[in-house]
């Protein structure tokens, strides 16, 4: 086992901040983490929670008249935790007497990054699933106004105008914006276009064009409970990550396992549109993104 000065709970939130670190797609989506994930009687479902909303009165400033009492009604949405996705690997005896930087760098570190590239992989099949929007009509030559048309119909299923908007493209995508010159240069080396953070990935297909909020899609994770049997073991959340970081070892051979695991479900949300008249929320299904066809096929 690692060096036994070294504190489970320590290890895995390590573990946990160095793979949030390595996040890429999954940055740009809303993120539901949470430790100790035990089945229940709740299966593999969580339910993602929606804000809710009420309405407001108004009287005249020193009335005596009683105040209406409104209500509020919260929803959630319930997401499918699909996989588990993991890293299992062998501890050398060196490496089994590293102290907790070196075990970071040499061991959790490349088992943090393998977790994470697969959770992005989930965002980007997700997002590969969404219908492209029919009223736009893309033109290489004019990518930036795909991108102000696609702002347009956002608006329009009620993504309020103070909301955030990230543009997810792919290599192709994002040529076009630059031989079109129109990437907008913004801090730490990245780009806007008329208002909008643009990202480029290699996980979406290079045609891809997305449109979206953040809480366009979700990827919850869910640390297991760890099993028993575990050398040592913690579930923990850090830095928006939630893994379990386990040191395993078999009896057959004496060979112990360092394992990152989590539970990960990723899905589409709906939009949630706040209605301030009637106190309540609608929601509009796929409403938070929109995917452009860019090759016509």
């Amino acid at each position: 086992m690692p060096n036994e000065f070294l504190n489970p709970e320590k290890v895995a939130a390590l573990a946990a901040t160095l793979a949030a670190a390595d996040l890429g797609l999954t940055q740009h989506v809303y993120r539901d983490v949470a430790s100790d994930f035990g089945q229940g009687v709740s299966g593999k479902t969580v339910q993602i929670r929606v804000p809710g909303v009420t309405t407001t009165g108004s009287r005249p400033v020193g009335s005596t008249e009683n105040y209406v009492q409104g209500s509020l009604t919260e929803t959630s949405i319930p997401v499918t935790l699909e996989n588990e996705i993991y890293s299992s690997v062998p501890i050398t005896l060196d490496e089994a007497d590293l102290e907790l930087k070196d075990f970071g760098a040499q061991v959790l570190r490349p088992q943090g990054q393998s977790v994470a590239h697969q959770i992005d992989k989930a965002v980007a099949d997700a997002m590969a699933a969404t219908s492209p929007e029919a009223s736009i009509v893309y033109d290489s030559t004019n990518p930036r106004a795909s991108l102000i048309r696609a702002r347009a119909v956002l608006r329009a299923r009620g993504v309020n105008a103070n909301r955030a908007l990230t543009a997810i493209v792919g290599a192709n995508v994002f040529a076009d914006l630059a031989e079109a010159n129109v990437l907008e240069p913004a801090a730490n080396g990245t780009y806007h276009v008329a208002g909008m953070a643009v990202v480029e990935n290699t996980l979406v297909s290079p045609y891809a064009l997305y449109v979206m909020v953040k809480e366009a899609f979700v990827a919850a994770v869910r640390a297991p409970v760890p099993p028993h049997g575990a050398v040592t073991a913690a579930s923990v959340t850090a830095s928006g990550m939630a893994l379990t970081h386990m040191i395993g070892l078999n009896i057959a051979n004496g060979v112990s396992s360092s394992v990152l695991t989590a539970f990960v479900g990723v899905a589409p949300l709906p939009l949630a549109v706040a209605n301030y008249e009637s106190g309540s929320v609608d929601l509009v299904d796929g409403g938070g993104v929109v995917a452009v066809n860019t090759t016509g096929a």
